[in-house]
């Protein structure tokens, strides 16, 4: 049974050729830093909320985003922390896959993620497939449609005395779309399907996996920077 993740989703919706890269050539990709300091950042928040004592006199670059997040944590009564989960889908043509997620927290009342950036967020750059699946398998699995925070610590900002992280207004989703939820992973399989991973150039190739070494197989690339 095939199986897909909102990252797979969401690197495809980027730039098809980066997840022609990834998931389909199985290129080896960098490790940023930015990426390597997310995941230390995650599971300092994790053990800051189930089991701080253990970690509290660690230091490192990380531990200056665990401190900004302390000034302002996400309240709530927590259930489980970084939970994977695999469920299964039922697409409208029939088929079944599944889908792999993992949910930073689960509290009572809510779905939280936790975020490092170098931009503050808006609201709408909240709706996103990641929340939209985290929804849905709580809608489908618990039976009831839990409102998503993401909680938010900009880099560039962690040296501001009166920075205070970003805890996002709550995404709400309705039922009906939750419903086109199918609907969107056959869309999205069957564009993989199709094999044509065409590039989408934007000022994120800079951030890309594959970069510089990619782009110097990216047609796309290539037409988009000569008209910068």
């Amino acid at each position: 049974m095939t199986r897909i993740s909102p990252s797979k989703i969401s690197c495809y919706n980027t730039c098809p050729l980066q997840y022609s890269y990834r998931y389909e050539k199985k290129l080896i990709s960098i490790k940023w830093d930015a990426l390597i300091l997310w995941t230390r950042y995650h599971e300092l928040v994790r053990q800051y909320h189930i089991d701080w004592n253990e970690h509290r006199n660690k230091i490192g670059k990380e531990y200056e985003l665990l401190w900004c997040y302390i000034k302002n944590p996400v309240k709530g009564t927590i259930l489980d922390t970084e939970k994977n989960i695999i469920f299964i889908v039922e697409l409208p043509n029939g088929e079944q896959v599944e889908v792999n997620i993992i949910l930073d927290r689960i509290d009572e009342d809510k779905f939280i993620d936790y975020k490092t950036s170098s931009v503050d967020y808006k609201e709408e750059d909240c709706k996103t497939i990641q929340s939209l699946l985290y929804v849905y398998w709580g809608w489908v699995t618990l039976g009831k449609i839990y409102p998503f925070v993401f909680s938010v610590v900009n880099k560039k900002k962690i040296a501001q005395k009166k920075y205070v992280p970003q805890t996002m207004k709550p995404v709400v989703y309705t039922e009906e779309e939750l419903k086109e939820v199918p609907a969107i992973l056959q869309e999205f399989l069957e564009s993989v399907a199709d094999g044509k991973f065409i590039a989408t150039p934007s000022s994120r190739c800079f951030g890309c996996d594959f970069w510089p070494q990619g782009l110097n197989y990216c047609k796309e690339y290539k037409k988009w920077i000569y008209k910068k």
